[in-house]
């Protein structure tokens, strides 16, 4: 007897399925995938510093909707911070997988994305990042409409995808 492979997308349907049966709440939420880019950065763009760590964590859990600590903590050291008049803004970690980009402001997500996207020939972002899309087309990157699927088990997560200016991968925001 063959074995029988079921393709990504049979996979994906019957794995939502699976986890909206256990209890999840499942959500297909649209994100544009952009196709480049070289540019100069704010001089508010500056490497990690330690006093800002708990800023950092603050930020991300208002932007996520959740404490993702353990998550971060490995890659602060190569992170690079907006600072504006003493206070975190955004911060970009190239590390964690396609390099996290969160932001408060448009200002800070955009100085990031360029420092990012300087050497970066791909990006990935919610439709609701209207400013991150259209600097994205901007500098040359072609939209592909695709969907990715965010899951929650229990309550909603408070989230802001709107402040999202690149994602860890597909399975994290």
């Amino acid at each position: 007897m063959q074995p029988v492979f079921a393709s990504y997308k049979t996979r994906e349907f019957w794995v939502r399925t699976l986890f909206f049966l256990i209890g999840f709440i499942v959500f297909l939420i649209p994100w544009i995938a952009v196709v480049l880019v070289d540019c100069s950065v704010s001089k508010n763009v500056i490497s990690f510093d330690e006093k800002y760590r708990t800023a950092i964590y603050e930020l991300d859990k208002e932007i996520s909707g959740e404490n993702r600590e353990l998550l971060l903590k490995g890659f602060l050291e190569s992170s690079m911070l907006y600072v504006e008049n003493g206070k975190v803004v955004g911060y970009y970690m190239p590390g964690l997988k396609e390099g996290l980009i969160f932001a408060d402001t448009k200002e800070a997500g955009l100085e990031l994305m360029k420092l990012k996207y300087s050497n970066a020939d791909k990006a990935a972002l919610p439709v609701d990042n209207v400013e991150g899309v259209e600097f994205l087309k901007q500098k040359g990157f072609v939209e592909t409409t695709t969907q990715w699927t965010r899951m929650v088990f229990g309550k909603d997560l408070n989230w802001n995808p709107q402040k999202i200016f690149g994602r860890i991968g597909g399975n994290f925001g």
